[in-house]
């Protein structure tokens, strides 16, 4: 199939659209936007409103997307074809083999292409009466290096880029067939716009969150725009203690396991302990549903509570360390940086940012029991479930109908120490990220009990299974 000149021309617009891989003088202008509440802290915004006042066009980012890139006037970028449509290549980038999903609204022959930065087509293929709905299709490559799939019917076009860093055995395009099933696809966190734009033409901003249930609207920021640049935008709302966090009420793991968060402080935390089988990049966590005398210092695994598969809804999975933690560096910075086997914009608390929670409660009257600003235990734990205990007035376990001040909810599930899966009901210990300075095959966690009134701290050996609870990046 010969190149003609309006393929060649698109390769060469799309060329210029890597800028920042392949200086070729064109400069394009990214803008990452981010939401502040009336604090100063992170919000997740969920809809941002772009206008280019100077060109009078209007267009809209919504989350998970958080780039915008623009392409000054003189450089052509096609608008996608309606109801045509491939979808970016997952992973990507990736080691010689990756998947793609073509969905097409209207019945008949298919073209593909695949491009090298060099110009060459280096695989195509052609598909006869392809029926309406979402194919897969497998691309291989022999090469590492930036390619360009295009794909057409009639007059409809979409093309992805890809970025290949492995050696393959073939360059090769292959139909996988129809998509059946739903498909674990990374949603994009870029977006190109397809509108004209020019440097310094006067742009307006308006950022959308969800709080609670109510859509609040961010100030309008307007500026002439001539770079690439962080647009923050501000929400003038502040963040109450013991309620979902603002823009953030709900979060959802690789399973599809929904949590729901609590704002205490300037922290967001997961209310629920974690319960998910798989790491955020869909990688297998580990060993589940082992007998409870196997544990091991490096190698992960992970247990039901009470070794109960019927209390996982509820309480979550006991993970050793090196689950919990995704087997990287231990870390006692604040925040952690460590995302170990939370969801994607969520991190391992370290011991600092634990304490800083324990802190923040502590200089709270209405989070303390009786006259002692340190007995918060009964704020944290859950109002059920914990095992009655009559040791102390303040204890966790004693009147549990008055916990839960929080919104916490800390539920007991034991943990697994010394080959034995047990404290159902009468503790909770909660992995930080922070190792033992003293003590390599130890790591810190921190403790409910029903019989304390305290939350406390101690270091447990990796091997341990306890509970994970995640902070959300940017709070701390």
């Amino acid at each position: 199939m010969p190149v003609s000149i309006l393929y060649m021309r698109n390769l060469i617009i799309i060329l210029l659209g890597l800028c920042l891989a392949f200086p070729l003088g064109a400069q394009t202008v990214s803008l990452t936007f981010s939401g502040r509440d009336g604090n100063g802290y992170y919000l997740r915004t969920d809809s941002v409103v772009i206008r280019n006042i100077t060109q009078g066009w209007q267009d809209a980012l919504c989350w998970p997307d958080t780039v915008l890139t623009l392409t000054p006037m003189g450089i052509e970028v096609l608008e996608p074809s309606v109801g045509f449509l491939l979808q970016q290549n997952a992973p990507n980038p990736f080691d010689a083999n990756t998947s793609v999903i073509l969905t097409i609204a209207d019945p008949g022959d298919v073209e593909l292409e695949l491009w090298d930065m060099a110009g060459r087509v280096v695989g195509m293929l052609d598909i006869p009466n392809l029926s309406p709905g979402s194919h897969q299709l497998s691309v291989s490559l022999r090469y590492p290096g930036t390619y360009l799939l295009t794909a057409r019917q009639n007059d409809k076009t979409s093309s992805v880029k890809m970025l290949n860093v492995g050696n393959g055995t073939a360059e090769m395009i292959q139909y996988a067939g129809v998509c059946s099933m739903p498909q674990k696809v990374p949603m994009a966190e870029k977006k190109e716009s397809v509108f004209p734009f020019s440097l310094g033409d006067e742009m307006e901003f308006v950022g959308y969150a969800i709080v609670d249930v109510d859509m609040v609207e961010s100030a309008h920021l307007l500026q002439q725009l001539d770079e690439s640049q962080p647009i923050i935008l501000q929400f003038e709302i502040s963040p109450c203690d013991a309620h979902p966090c603002p823009g953030t009420p709900v979060v959802m793991d690789y399973d599809l396991n929904s949590y729901p968060t609590v704002q205490l402080g300037t922290q967001c935390w997961l209310a629920a302990n974690l319960r998910t089988t798989h790491y955020a990049d869909g990688s297998l966590i580990g060993v589940s549903h082992v007998s409870p005398t196997i544990s091991s210092l490096s190698i992960p695994y992970f247990y039901a509570p009470d070794d109960n598969v019927s209390y996982i809804a509820a309480y979550g999975y006991l993970y050793n360390w090196p689950a919990a933690m995704h087997c990287v560096v231990p870390s006692a910075s604040k925040p952690s940086s460590v995302q170990g086997v939370c969801p994607d914009g969520w991190h391992i608390p370290s011991r600092l940012e634990w304490e800083q929670l324990s802190d923040y409660l502590i200089s709270k009257n209405e989070f303390s029991c009786g006259s002692d600003s340190s007995y918060i235990g009964k704020a944290l734990a859950a109002d059920t479930a914990w095992i009655h205990c009559d040791d102390a007035e303040c204890a966790v376990g004693n009147h549990s109908s008055s916990n839960n001040a929080t919104g916490f909810s800390a539920l007991p599930a034991g943990g697994f120490r010394w080959g034995t899966i047990s404290y159902f009901g009468n503790n909770i210990l909660l992995w930080s990220s922070s190792e033992n300075e003293g003590y390599s095959d130890g790591a810190y966690c921190f403790i409910l009990e029903k019989c304390l009134p305290t939350f406390s701290s101690g270091s447990i050996v990796k091997e341990a299974g306890c509970s994970v609870r995640c902070v959300r990046d940017e709070d701390d």
